[in-house]
């Protein structure tokens, strides 16, 4: 009974989101691809922070080196963290020739605190935060720095991609950076941006210094930053055509990891931020997309946890059936009752919250279609990772959202 309860909230609520997104487009079509031109050069600083990047930091540091931007006013600080491997011996050779300032710490102190690091030594009127397993085109820059002509912005995201898909999972994820290029950009819309990725994100140095650079003790900072920004007044955007590219992970095991890091740091983030939820200043970041978010997270939690109950009951009712026949399988098979369970079958299919889920799925492969128009990519080329997306991805990430809200509760350590 709780669970069809919680089956019939979910599948309300995430209809209501994607009708809402819909909603959002339709009234801001015009407005998702904005061609402003750059007025003038101001400095750009880019802090690469990196630890035991070896196999991919001079990829990095020459894509942004090859940029468009012009070289006077275009400053490169690659941060060693720590590293054990040959990381800092590959910057250290573009440090040799005047290519990039070079900061090298003997101990790994956390990506945050090298930001910080590489804050107080920039120049830049604007921050660029690199990760060094990424990679950037090379307008970027140009195509960025015109939102900040508008005083109150603090940042701006690019389109974040995938830059290898070579696997099935890896396609899965090339989808799923394609809607959230989308997603970011309606929230942009509405004011309501809260993750700023930490692939080529530009910052206004002085706002960032305003309130007090990166907080160290955050395992996802890039989204603590955004909140911070919007708590103190400040506006975030993003924009659909500057591309950065990033390796995503190529074992389950590892995506697993990754999600449940990035989601035990938003549900820390919202609950530092709890008092932005339904703030009047807040706008439809605290009074729509914040709470709808949480809301959302936590109805996965319970859907999930409530499956999970019901299929070990159902196991256990299997497992007692066969230990009262003597473990005699033909004796089980003999009562079962074929048409009985096709009219179960049929019951479950003709129930409300299935329907209700068809329809949040059919909105929802309809959001995604539009994500891969809105960025410019072809569905045909990435069928594999557009159906998997659909049909596996939500069931792995509802078990991670799941493992992050008992972390949380049972007060587990958190790791990078």
């Amino acid at each position: 009974m709780i669970g069809i309860i919680l089956s019939y909230i979910a599948w309300y609520m995430f209809i209501f989101i994607a009708v809402a997104w819909m909603l959002i487009l339709l009234e801001n079509e015009g407005r998702l691809s904005r061609k402003m031109r750059l007025k003038y050069y101001p400095m750009v600083s880019v802090i690469i922070p990196a630890f035991n990047e070896e196999e991919t930091i001079s990829k990095t540091v020459e894509s942004v080196l090859s940029v468009n931007y012009p070289r006077g006013s275009l400053e490169v600080i690659v941060v060693d963290d720590g590293s054990t491997d040959g990381t800092g011996k590959i910057a250290s050779l573009y440090h040799e020739k005047g290519l990039i300032k070079l900061i090298s710490s003997q101990k790994n102190m956390g990506k945050a605190t090298a930001l910080n690091k590489g804050i107080e030594l920039a120049r830049g009127e604007f921050i660029a935060c690199m990760d060094a397993d990424s990679a950037v085109e090379k307008d970027i820059i140009i195509k960025l720095l015109p939102y900040f002509e508008d005083k109150r912005i603090a940042s701006v995201s690019p389109a974040l991609k995938v830059w290898r898909k070579t696997n099935f999972l890896e396609k899965i994820q090339y989808s799923e950076y394609l809607l959230n290029i989308f997603l970011r950009k309606m929230l942009a819309l509405i004011d309501s941006v809260f993750v700023t990725p930490g692939v080529f994100s530009v910052y206004r140095k002085e706002a960032l210094v305003a309130v007090g650079g990166f907080d160290e003790g955050n395992i996802t900072e890039d989204m603590e930053i955004a909140f911070r920004l919007q708590d103190k007044g400040y506006r975030l955007e993003a924009d659909l055509d500057a591309l950065s590219y990033t390796l995503c992970p190529r074992g389950l095991m590892e995506l697993l990891g990754q999600r449940l890091r990035w989601y035990r740091g938003g549900i820390k983030n919202m609950i530092k931020y709890r008092h932005m939820f339904f703030g009047r200043d807040y706008g439809y970041l605290g009074n729509l997309v914040l709470p709808v978010n949480f809301a959302s997270a936590f109805l996965v939690c319970l859907i999930f946890t409530s499956l999970l109950i019901e299929n070990i009951s159902n196991l256990a009712n299997f497992a007692w059936n066969l230990y009262l026949v003597n473990f005699d399988f033909s004796t089980l098979i003999s009562r079962f009752d074929l048409w009985k369970e096709i009219e179960a079958a049929f019951s479950v299919v003709l129930t409300t919250p299935l329907i209700l889920g068809l329809m949040a799925i059919t909105i929802s492969s309809g959001l995604l279609y539009i994500s891969f128009q809105a960025t410019k990519d072809s569905v045909r080329k990435n069928k594999a990772g557009y159906f998997g997306y659909m049909l596996i991805l939500p069931t792995l990430l509802m078990a991670v959202w799941a493992a992050a809200f008992a972390s949380e509760i049972l007060g587990m350590k958190r790791k990078w």
